[in-house]
């Protein structure tokens, strides 16, 4: 499968490296860091969710096929 990786503008190039070679040896799966799979017709709801104090979601992905 393919993955699609965003970064927060803050980040730092060797934020990404080091995420890049924890995946890469298999040290963190990505499965683990999604909370939620969602279908993109909800990215409006799931972004609002996202930046309310509180919420119990922390990565969501979109379900794309």
């Amino acid at each position: 499968g393919q993955v699609t990786i965003l970064f927060p503008r803050g980040s730092q190039v060797a934020d990404w490296q080091q995420s890049l070679e924890l995946l890469s040896q298999k040290r963190i799966w990505i499965r683990d860091l999604i909370t939620e799979v969602r279908d993109p017709e909800t990215a409006r709801q799931t972004y609002a969710e996202l930046q309310e104090p509180g919420t119990s979601l922390i990565t969501v992905a979109f379900r794309w096929n």
